[in-house]
């Protein structure tokens, strides 16, 4: 699915364009961002001119995984009117130097560590076949052992 994303790449830079949303993370170049627990922004485009329809609009920041979070918040002005604001929620939008977007989809492209809990929690017990033939392995060895070292052999 295609969806509209703001980039910024700066405080006050911004590139807006179309990519592709995939098990909720979109992939840019060398970039990844997790957008599967973020509810995004509905922008209004008409079809045709006249066919009004909504597309999700993920807002971005080249440092940082994990999209902007907004909450519409209400408040009381001096006059005792209802205001309705948008406040940003999720200060890691802003600041997160050390896991960039570059790092998370360096991380979860690697082969070994999507497999890592097939490994973990498999475990291979052993049947009566694989005990009977090491018992009879060992039983050979002691035979073996006792007949070159009496000297029957």
């Amino acid at each position: 699915m295609k969806v509209n994303t703001l980039i910024f790449n700066t405080d006050f830079l911004a590139s807006f364009g179309r990519h592709k949303l995939e098990n909720g993370k979109i992939i840019i170049g060398e970039k990844e961002f997790d957008v599967d627990k973020t509810k995004p922004f509905l922008l209004k485009k008409k079809l045709f001119g006249f066919i009004p329809f909504a597309q999700p609009l993920y807002i971005l920041k080249w440092d940082s995984y994990v999209p902007a979070h907004y909450e519409r918040v209400t408040s009381e002005g001096e006059n005792g009117e209802i205001r309705k604001e948008l406040k940003l929620v999720d200060l890691k939008f802003l600041k997160n130097k050390i896991y960039t977007p570059e790092f998370h989809k360096g991380l979860t492209d690697m082969k070994f560590l999507k497999n890592m809990s097939k490994y973990a929690s498999e475990k291979k017990g052993m049947n009566m076949g694989n005990l009977i033939f090491i018992l009879l392995l060992i039983a050979g060895g002691v035979v073996a052992f006792l007949m070159f070292g009496t000297g029957i052999i």
